[in-house]
């Protein structure tokens, strides 16, 4: 009995659309591949812009399409900040006004500090964080640990600034973090007060400076699994002209 068998054209046809089928399932459960525009590639491309390398990626944070990532390259942390779109871009002019379901192109990958310079670690870009059911600007900070006996770290951070009217402005900021990699911890410092004097602080602590009319340092109390207190660790945030804090 002679079999019945589909035209070549529509066979291929068949083939390519099983083909087309299957690789859109793969995208959907396993996300982007590791091509030119997926998150990897930004940020190995960014890494050896500025002859960093290849880290792996021990901590996020952030909203929307932004997100902060911390990436530990064996010895050093480094922070840098992505960016991500489902349409694509060219030097900032939308290209195609069609928004593309599934498909992101991470057309920004910003490399912002490293603990090279400070050698305790270092700040990634401010962000919003929730607190209170409110909306908070927060400043990371990645503190280098890699004693296993240290579960969880307790941060003071004591800062102040000149004000406009050449007062003096001191604040007192908590924060808290557990241990979540083996290197580095991720300490969120938001301030409880609003304001315009705050968030200087907040930027000077995260670009380093600011000119002399800002200082900070922080002291973390570091702990075991128990609760109980291992050791203390002082570190500078804000560099003041003439090295002194």
């Amino acid at each position: 009995m002679r079999k019945h068998r589909l035209p070549r054209p529509l066979h291929a046809a068949l083939c390519v659309l099983a083909i087309l089928l299957t690789l859109f399932f793969l995208r959907l459960l396993c996300g982007p591949p590791p091509i030119a525009f997926s998150e990897f590639s930004a940020i190995r491309r960014e890494e050896r812009r500025n002859l960093r390398p290849p880290g792996e990626i021990v901590a996020r944070w952030g909203y929307l399409n932004n997100s902060g990532l911390a990436l530990w390259d064996g010895s050093e942390v480094q922070t840098y900040e992505t960016h991500w779109s489902n349409r694509t871009t060219f030097y900032g002019v939308e290209q195609n006004p069609i928004p593309k379901p599934l498909v992101y192109f991470y057309d920004r990958v910003t490399f912002f500090r490293d603990s090279r310079e400070n050698g305790w670690g270092c700040p990634g870009m401010l962000t919003d964080v929730v607190q209170g059911g409110e909306w908070r600007r927060s400043l990371p900070l990645l503190v280098k640990n890699d004693d296993s006996a240290a579960v969880r770290g307790s941060l003071a951070v004591t800062a102040q600034v000149t004000g406009e009217d050449g007062a003096a402005l001191r604040y007192l900021w908590r924060a808290e973090a557990e241990r979540e990699n083996p290197w580095v911890f991720l300490f969120f410092l938001t301030p409880r007060e609003g304001g315009n004097d705050a968030l200087r602080v907040l930027n000077a602590i995260q670009n380093g400076w600011l000119g002399g009319t800002a200082a900070a340092e922080a002291e973390i109390v570091w702990q075991d699994e128990s609760g109980n207190e291992l050791y203390r660790q002082t570190i500078e945030l804000i560099e003041t002209e003439g090295g002194e804090a």
